[in-house]
């Protein structure tokens, strides 16, 4: 997963005054209340083809697990507002991030252990907290990585934004 291509995803679909579609597509993410109703918002099929994905394979029974992780990277992205910038020296994770912002440790300890079924509403109550600020690659990671990325989030949250994680 090329989560970079996800963080230019992201910014060329963000609304513009002159595009209607963009802003439809947001909106029916953010309205989204399972990731497969969020797989079926227009501009998700872009999303597919940047993470370089079948969509034939997708729909396959024994594939609904990519299906779903696309699903809820797609509404989760529509609560993020800013996509952090990097300063020099500066290695970011978005849990230093919501850390430096105020999350607190329980609400974060909870998301990291949700079953799938409700990662999608924890992400986006932590977005809601944090004011929508995430670096949309590390976001990207998680969720695509669930299991072998919440262990560094977790060591991440503890750490101050400017030191190098692990």
């Amino acid at each position: 997963m090329n989560s970079t291509a996800v963080a230019e995803w992201w910014e060329r679909h963000q609304p513009r005054a002159y595009s209607g579609s963009s802003r439809r597509m947001w909106a029916e993410l953010r309205r989204a209340q399972t990731p497969c109703d969020a797989l079926m918002a227009s501009g998700v099929l872009d999303l597919i083809h940047v993470l370089e994905l079948n969509p034939a394979y997708m729909i396959q029974e024994r594939n609904h697990y990519e299906a779903e992780r696309v699903g809820l990277l797609a509404a989760t992205l529509a609560h993020v507002k800013v996509n952090y910038a990097p300063q020099a020296n500066d290695h970011p994770s978005t849990a230093r991030i919501w850390a430096q912002e105020g999350l607190s440790w329980d609400r974060f300890q909870r998301l990291l252990r949700a079953p799938r079924q409700e990662r999608m509403n924890g992400l986006r109550q932590c977005l809601s907290i944090v004011k929508g600020i995430a670096y949309i690659p590390d976001l990207a990671e998680l969720i695509w990585h669930w299991e072998n990325c919440r262990v560094q989030w977790f060591l991440d949250f503890q750490q101050p934004l400017t030191q190098k994680g692990g």
